[in-house]
């Protein structure tokens, strides 16, 4: 995906302090107070430009990590970028193209409140990885927007929209950890669900979980 040419309508107020600055690129969750500090990163990248012109970069193009792919596939999320040296500058997005999937009429049938358990596993970092087999329950409501919330055993709350046969979602529990993924219905009783979670604030802990479940 293209990340750096967000970066080719930055006009900056001041000067730079050196003729050429390094730019990184954090993101994570939409809502993240804490996104500055994220270990999911793009770059350091150089960029060069002068005051009152477009900044430009060599780089054009990167190819993101499965976890930076994960939070885009949400549809919303946060980006902080870090200078240096530190510039004071405002960002005119520009020329930015993202793949998204147009969102297609459902093709399965969970409308109302369903039920559903099954098992899971988790491979983390920073805490001991939860193996295969491990239980899961949850509950999916339809809202009235047409959007869908889902609830897990562990208290944990989601949102997200459903597209064909494809629940895309964020949430996870404040103060503690954030989650986003997948959820890919097969039919109306079964499911799989991919994600990936990182610990608020980001860094310390985080990982990757895949989830098969059955309709109760």
């Amino acid at each position: 995906g293209e990340t750096l040419r967000m970066l080719a309508k930055l006009a900056i107020k001041e000067a730079f302090a050196a003729d050429t600055a390094q730019v990184t690129a954090h993101i994570s969750f939409a809502g993240d107070p804490n996104v500055c500090t994220s270990s999911i990163t793009f770059g350091p990248y150089s960029i060069t430009g002068a005051i009152g012109v477009a900044l430009t970069s060599p780089t054009t193009s990167v190819t993101p990590s499965q976890q930076a792919v994960n939070i885009m596939n949400t549809g919303s999320l946060e980006v902080c970028f870090v200078t240096t040296p530190p510039i004071s500058a405002y960002l005119n997005v520009s020329a930015v193209e993202v793949d998204v999937e147009p969102c297609a009429e459902p093709t399965v049938n969970i409308q109302g409140s369903t039920s559903w358990s099954g098992t899971y596993e988790c491979v983390n970092f920073g805490i001991p990885s939860d193996p295969p087999g491990s239980p899961i329950t949850l509950t999916i409501n339809q809202n009235q927007d047409g959007s869908y919330t889902y609830t897990d055993d562990s208290g944990a709350t989601f949102d997200g929209h459903l597209c064909g046969n494809k629940l895309k979602y964020n949430g996870g529990v404040p103060m503690s950890y954030t989650e986003s993924g997948t959820l890919i219905f097969s039919s109306d009783t079964q499911a799989t669900k991919t994600s990936t979670w990182n610990s608020v604030p980001p860094g310390p802990s985080g990982g990757d979980c895949t989830d098969t479940l059955s309709r109760m």
